[in-house]
């Protein structure tokens, strides 16, 4: 069977590797010494973080105590060789495909994006209760965003008794939002729902909440931000509104890294089949 070089990454890669094992593929771990060159030259199969990088320079293991660089990484790579990534950086995805490397972003496979979705919204479940000292029964959400993770988590804080607002801009995310039985408004008609809100969770990976909405906020509100950089909002502004803030990123890797890491080794096998097909 193939030999898949797992890189970098957390717990999830970890888990992931399992799976490939139990799956019957052989698996290593590259090593944190200069041998790790040897081993990508060598693999057939490697195996990159979700995501594969965080600074746009190196690839992500915040374990790893040599930083492997994405360019240099790049010219180790051989024709004939299959790199899974997550989230790969674009300009790294077209210079390895233009020496004739396969290269497959697992985060793009539909089943992981749901997994995902569903282990961060169980994730915002704990830093809610976690951060507040109230029940989720009778508190009130306001989600802006209706995206995966939002369509997932609003359900759950639903049947905890949560009273759900969504705010999403297209009109056919609000009738989702409306049939699963949360109250929906458009985006830029929030400011007359955050009186209500107790904690606000933002999906939207965009400057969308301004200092004017935060003074609308109860003074022991939550901002909990869940979506990727630029985030909803600016940090040291809520703070100098007198909220508090909660940053979560990567919910599912520290929370629940064995369903994610099998969900990652899912979607490579599933690639896997997939190249037997088109074979």
């Amino acid at each position: 069977m193939e030999k898949f070089l797992f890189m970098g990454g957390d717990r999830r890669q970890l888990y992931a590797a399992k799976s490939l094992l139990l799956a019957g593929h052989s698996v290593c771990f590259a090593s944190d010494s200069a041998a790790w060159k040897r081993q990508v030259r060598d693999c057939e199969r490697l195996v990159l973080p979700l995501p594969m990088s965080r600074d746009g320079e190196t690839v992500y293991a915040p374990q790893r105590s040599v930083p492997v660089g994405l360019a240099e990484l790049a010219d180790l790579l051989q024709k004939g060789q299959l790199v899974f990534a997550g989230m790969p950086e674009p300009m790294w995805r077209e210079s390895v495909r233009s020496k004739g490397i396969e290269l497959y972003d697992y985060y793009e496979n539909e089943a992981l994006l749901f997994a995902n979705a569903a282990a961060t919204a169980e994730g915002v479940l704990f830093e809610i209760i976690g951060a507040t000292d109230t029940t989720v029964c009778g508190s009130s959400f306001l989600i802006t965003g209706y995206g995966r993770t939002a369509s997932a988590l609003a359900p759950r804080l639903r049947a905890l008794g949560g009273k759900v607002t969504v705010a999403a801009r297209a009109e056919k995310d609000r009738i989702c939002a409306e049939s699963n039985g949360c109250k929906a408004v458009s985006l830029d008609k929030i400011e007359e729902e955050l009186p209500h809100c107790d904690v606000l969770i933002n999906t939207v990976p965009s400057r969308i909440i301004e200092e004017k909405h935060l003074l609308r906020l109860k003074r022991d509100a939550l901002v909990l931000e869940i979506a990727s950089a630029p985030y909803g909002a600016d940090e040291e502004t809520v703070k100098q509104c007198g909220l508090r803030y909660l940053n979560a990123p990567g919910l599912p890797g520290r929370l629940s890294p064995r369903s994610a890491g099998e969900a990652i080794s899912r979607a490579i096998l599933s690639y896997e089949k997939e190249g037997e097909v088109r074979g």
